[in-house]
């Protein structure tokens, strides 16, 4: 696919069952038939306990062969349309879990006419329109509650309360270009071709800007580094 990156090889599927077939067999290290690839294949997903995959490629023949499928879990259910979430249910599941918010966007969809005739809806809003009960998650742990002020009054009605641990203000929020919600206006900054994608765009100022406040930052609080800050 348009998003395949080589170096992720090591991790995939293919990959693992080929190693897995060449510890078990050296001698079929590097002459196998596709029988035996595939009874590897699926002795590996059927020893495992967690199957991660997209929606699209939960229709891989191999999953109609597991075994004890007891649960069914969707996450981002609301950023999908129903046609895709419709994939995973044929397999058979003890129990399926849509986890998603259906006030964040929904699935990118291109025709202005399809998304006329409800095609970008998602299943999970179809749940919730026809009055199904939806369990609501009503405190969040990421958000300052500078930030999370407005989406909890413009879209959850104030249910989304904050945790004790966001309330707590840190003491580099009282320095001013620093504080919980902040907004800088790079004037300078030009929008130009990623050098090797020309596909892609960049902002080289705005860059540089945000280099030099992320450094800052990380010498101004000891605790913080680069796995506690994310952009």
């Amino acid at each position: 696919g348009p998003n395949y990156n080589k170096y992720l090889d090591h991790i995939s599927f293919e990959t693992i069952s080929l190693i897995k077939l060449s510890d078990k067999d050296n001698k079929i290290k590097f002459n196998f038939s596709n029988i035996v690839v595939r009874n590897i294949k699926e002795y590996i997903l059927n020893s495992t306990t967690l199957v991660f995959t997209t929606l699209a490629c939960s229709n891989y023949y191999l999953f109609s062969n597991l075994f004890g499928k007891e649960y069914l879990i969707i996450d981002e259910a609301a950023q999908c349309i129903e046609l895709s979430t419709l994939i995973p249910l044929k397999q058979d599941s003890y129990r399926i879990i849509l986890v998603g918010d259906i006030h964040q966007l929904p699935a990118t969809v291109f025709s202005k006419s399809s998304i006329i005739h409800g095609y970008n809806r998602s299943m999970l809003k179809r749940f919730q329109l026809r009055r199904f009960h939806i369990l609501f998650l009503g405190i969040q742990y990421r958000m300052h509650p500078q930030i999370s002020s407005f989406p909890a009054r413009k879209f959850y009605k104030n249910y989304l309360k904050d945790s004790r641990k966001v309330i707590k203000t840190a003491k580099f929020h009282f320095i001013r270009c620093f504080s919980p919600l902040i907004f800088f206006d790079i004037v300078e900054g030009v929008e130009s071709y990623h050098s090797c994608n020309h596909f892609s765009w960049c902002n080289l100022d705005e860059i540089r800007f945000i280099n030099l406040y992320f450094r800052s930052i990380i010498c101004l609080v000891k605790n913080l580094n680069e796995l506690t800050i994310g952009f």
